[in-house]
């Protein structure tokens, strides 16, 4: 994501899922490239979802195959 330049210092890098070793590995790396990041809770509403990354300016977001369906709504 560094390398594509959509990850970089201040940036807001949303993260969706549920608590778990890869939404943790994905934590500490964003944090490590000087990102923000915004965590997106999947029980939400999707209406809600897109609400908080149109107002974090989120400019990625990492989640699982699994939370696919849930997001693409």
């Amino acid at each position: 994501l560094s390398e594509a330049g959509l990850v970089s210092r201040g940036k807001f890098m949303g993260i969706a899922g549920f608590a778990s070793v890869d939404w943790a590995v994905g934590d500490i790396a964003a944090l490590y490239l000087g990102a923000v990041v915004v965590p997106i809770p999947l029980n939400v509403p999707p209406s809600d979802m897109q609400h908080i990354m149109n107002e974090s300016e989120t400019c990625c977001l990492l989640c699982s195959q699994l939370e696919l369906p849930v997001l693409a709504k």
